[in-house]
């Protein structure tokens, strides 16, 4: 079973050419892991850039949309690594379907994270990222 919190409530900002929104309230999704239920609570204050699609695909798919409170998860998860990152994109596909986000929609932006998130998850690790918050456990997929 997979749930999610209400309205997202961010502030977004611009610096240069770089679009970002900053969540004014915490923002809660539990997702079933192996039989287990996860709830991911991403905090007031986190940044995110909702989904980081290239800019010659926004006519197809803009940076945010209905899926943009899985997009916030799966940033959350990238920045803690809560869960491994196969186990991130999972979570981000689960949440684009009970949001009701198109299939064709939501295949392309699962693939496209499946390919290119690597490089985003590599990231993470070289700038600090990936630490876990304290009070999380990490979980296995």
């Amino acid at each position: 079973m997979t749930k999610l919190g209400g309205p997202l409530r961010v502030e977004l900002s611009r610096k240069g050419e770089y679009r970002s929104a900053r969540l004014l309230e915490e923002y809660v999704a539990e997702v079933t892991v192996n039989g287990k239920t996860l709830t991911i609570t991403v905090p007031a204050g986190f940044e995110t850039d909702f989904a980081s699609v290239p800019r010659a695909f926004w006519r197809i798919v803009p940076p945010w949309g209905e899926y943009s409170p899985a997009a916030v998860v799966h940033d959350y998860l990238y920045a803690t690594a809560l869960l491994p990152r196969a186990g991130a994109d999972w979570v981000f596909l689960e949440l684009m379907t009970e949001l009701g986000v198109p299939w064709w929609k939501r295949q392309a932006m699962y693939r496209a994270v499946r390919l290119g998130g690597g490089f985003a998850w590599d990231e993470r690790g070289r700038t600090g990222g990936g630490r876990n918050p304290k009070g999380y456990r990490r979980w296995r997929c």
